[in-house]
């Protein structure tokens, strides 16, 4: 099935590439030319919305590599030459076309302020989950309190996350000076400190750096503490000292 499928697009692609392209001799040009209205007529009529998507999308993969290549040397005014040629085009790869990894993220990753602003300028999601999970999550993991503070100021949602939450993702490693100061940001723009659709509590996920790093984890479980979070029940905290603290601290 998958191969026939093949067999049929390709056919179904050749008079529309060939009567298109600048490299095919005139012969074959004008014979893919006339085959198009045939195919239209075989079809009844479908053919047209065929052609009209396989273009749309031969568009977008023609800009993908202009796209990247900006995006790599955060070319502003490069990506908004494209939008305002391309504006349909450019809105798909905005997306993140077929896999590829949004505009906005990449922009957060370069560290690119300026590149994000436009972005979310032409409609890009600041929500939105990829492969690197939501923009907020790439300007914590490339340790960015700028672009954290502007996406939050943005209304970024610290609770949207495929299998990490941003906090989560911020206390990862505690050792980085930059991630306590993280933790206090989400809290205070609204984070989930109890969120359910975790089977660990995040005191009990804190707890386990107490041995390695017992100052940090202190002031961490502290802190999240201080804001309502809660252990699970039944949970047990393996770590005494933790536990105690815990124990001690908690409403």
């Amino acid at each position: 099935m998958i191969a026939l499928n093949y067999i049929t697009s390709r056919v179904a692609d050749w008079p529309l590439e060939t009567a298109s392209s600048d490299n095919a001799n005139p012969v074959s040009r004008a014979f893919a030319s006339a085959t198009i209205p045939l195919f239209s007529l075989l079809s009844f009529g479908k053919y047209g919305a065929y052609a009209e998507q396989f273009y749309k999308e031969r568009e977008i993969r023609a800009l993908l590599p202009e796209t990247g290549s900006a995006m790599d040397r955060n070319d502003v005014n490069k990506i908004k030459e494209l939008f305002a040629s391309k504006p349909d085009s450019m809105r798909e790869i905005l997306k993140g076309y077929r896999g590829n990894v949004p505009l906005l993220h990449q922009a957060v990753f370069n560290g690119c302020q300026e590149m994000s602003d436009l972005l979310l300028e032409m409609g890009a999601d600041i929500q939105a989950n990829s492969r690197m999970g939501t923009p907020l999550a790439v300007a914590i993991q490339v340790e960015s309190l700028q672009l954290i503070d502007y996406l939050l100021e943005k209304k970024a949602n610290p609770n949207v996350g495929d299998r990490r939450s941003p906090l989560r993702i911020a206390m990862f490693d505690l050792r980085a000076p930059i991630k306590l100061e993280v933790v206090d940001r989400l809290v205070k723009n609204g984070a989930d400190l109890n969120d359910e659709g975790y089977a660990e509590s995040l005191l009990s996920k804190v707890s386990y750096q107490w041995a390695c790093h017992p100052e940090k984890t202190r002031e961490t479980l502290l802190l999240l503490l201080q804001n309502g979070a809660r252990l699970k029940p039944n949970e047990v905290i393996e770590n005494t000292e933790a536990r105690a603290f815990i124990l001690a601290n908690g409403k």
